[in-house]
């Protein structure tokens, strides 16, 4: 569940900070999701990542080899585990990122952070980004795509989801509203944690397909009660953490009549990583829930 749940609580208790740096005449001056001006004398070749998306990104954009620090959490490709680990943005190793000399930070964020403030003393530039929508993550992949020298790249990989996208709305778009599948995603089960629909979870059962039973909750993400999910009778069940077999789930008090449970619509074991992430694998996550809720 701690795997899982990490870009969750991360959105209530992490960010980055809105304060703007001096600006530099050289190589490059963006200005981040967070409104802040960022200049870089030169491009950078020696980048901290503090996020396993915004890793995949620069993979994928082929920029690892300026990679020199990685979060615990960044494990994909799985070359990324052989970088040097710095922590995460809750338990930094603040020595051993030094001892790197990073010319660049990236990181992920909506709200000031400490660890920003800590770069921002030792004048090593921080990009962040936010990571809650397709948008960002395309939008991302265009910053980084500067960033690393790969303009084209990084708008060959926008172009091939913009692409994926088409083809799951294409399908998508002919199920009438009321023929879709109404979709529990379980993210938590001690207490029971769901997502609401402005979360990322919740916008991909939305793109995939699914009606979100949870979207109306008063935040991205909540403990929800059980009832709500007995009441809102959904066809179909996605177990989004560890900790909840699929026999639990059919256990539980008052679940027997709950037509996902009824008819062995549960799904555990999914691959949390591709679904959750808002990375450049997210149309494998779209795939995989599209595949799900429209299952013969």
């Amino acid at each position: 569940m701690k795997r899982s749940l990490y870009f969750i609580f991360l959105l209530f208790l992490l960010g980055c900070s809105a304060q703007p740096r001096p600006q530099i005449k050289g190589f490059l001056t963006i200005t981040d999701d967070l409104g802040r001006t960022v200049s870089l004398g030169n491009a950078p070749v020696r980048i901290i990542s503090f996020a396993p998306s915004i890793t995949e990104m620069v993979y994928a954009l082929g920029g690892e080899e300026r990679i020199v620090g990685v979060t615990a959490w960044c494990n994909w490709p799985p070359q990324a585990r052989e970088k040097t680990g710095v922590g995460d943005m809750i338990n930094p190793n603040f020595e051993r990122m030094v001892s790197l000399k990073p010319d660049l930070a990236l990181m992920i964020g909506s709200a000031p952070s400490p660890l920003l403030k800590k770069f921002e003393a030792l004048d090593i530039p921080v990009l962040c980004f936010k990571d809650e929508t397709v948008a960002d993550i395309q939008r991302a992949l265009k910053v980084l795509g500067q960033v690393l020298e790969c303009p084209s790249r990084a708008d060959s990989l926008n172009r091939e989801m913009d692409l994926q996208l088409a083809v799951i709305k294409t399908a998508v778009d002919q199920v009438a509203m009321e023929k879709r599948p109404k979709v529990f995603a379980e993210l938590g089960s001690s207490p029971l944690f769901a997502a609401g629909d402005s979360s990322f979870i919740g916008q991909m059962i939305s793109l995939a397909g699914g009606i979100n039973i949870t979207g109306n909750i008063p935040s991205s993400y909540a403990a929800v009660n059980p009832e709500l999910v007995v009441k809102n009778d959904p066809g179909i069940i996605i177990v989004l953490h560890p900790q909840a077999s699929r026999k639990e789930i059919e256990q539980r008090l008052g679940w027997q009549n709950v037509p996902a449970v009824r008819n062995g619509k549960i799904y555990p074991g999914l691959d949390q990583d591709v679904i959750l992430r808002p990375g450049p694998r997210f149309t494998e996550g779209l795939k995989i829930l599209h595949g799900i809720f429209y299952a013969p």
